[in-house]
């Protein structure tokens, strides 16, 4: 992970782990990895501070303690095991990386304000309520390359689903329900297009 991403790290952690210090006049904000030059960014930070070359030993153990070790053991990304409503927003980060954008979304009231950061590499968009430091919710996208638990992926078909996970609490043409499970599949023409995680 290059000096960039952990500093892009750090502020999304700030932002997301402490909304209160965003003024009350900031409606949406959105951060847009290709907006930025990291070597630019680099290069003007370490012009400014000429000395400030950690050792690899701090270096290491920064890494350590954010959990980003070479040796990963991610074996993908599984909804229902690895990531979920409920999930810690740091272990989220720690296995989707960065996200592609993050937006606030006001509420009637404060505490109904909600941050929406979107992994749309990943097709993911995850929710996440006001001063809370967990997934309240999480959309999953067609785009989605990983997995549910019992193996369901994105564009199967509705009888892969049944067999798998069992008759649903409801359907019909477009919608599967299992709330049991707190999810629930968009369909098209019976094959799975979309998801909504909630929690159960």
């Amino acid at each position: 992970m290059n000096s960039w991403e952990k500093l892009l790290l750090v502020m999304v952690l700030i932002f997301v782990l402490y909304p209160k210090t965003v003024t009350s006049d900031t409606d949406i904000v959105v951060v847009d990895e290709n907006s930025f030059h990291a070597a630019d960014l680099e290069n003007t930070v370490l012009k400014a501070r000429p000395g400030s070359k950690f050792p690899k030993e701090k270096i290491q153990a920064i890494e350590k303690t954010l959990g980003m070790s070479d040796k990963s053991e991610f074996k993908g990304i599984i909804i229902g095991q690895n990531l979920t409503a409920g999930t810690g927003l740091e272990q989220a980060i720690r296995i989707l990386g960065f996200p592609k954008s993050i937006a606030v979304e006001r509420g009637d009231r404060p505490e109904q304000d909600r941050t929406v950061v979107e992994y749309a590499d990943h097709g993911i968009i995850i929710y996440v309520l006001n001063d809370k430091k967990r997934i309240e919710s999480l959309d999953v996208l067609k785009e989605f390359k990983g997995e549910f638990f019992n193996g369901i992926k994105m564009g199967e078909k509705i009888r892969v689903l049944i067999n798998k996970w069992g008759i649903p609490h409801s359907m019909d043409s477009s919608v599967v329900h299992y709330p049991e499970k707190g999810i629930y599949f968009n369909i098209k023409d019976n094959v799975l297009i979309s998801a909504h995680v909630f929690h159960k």
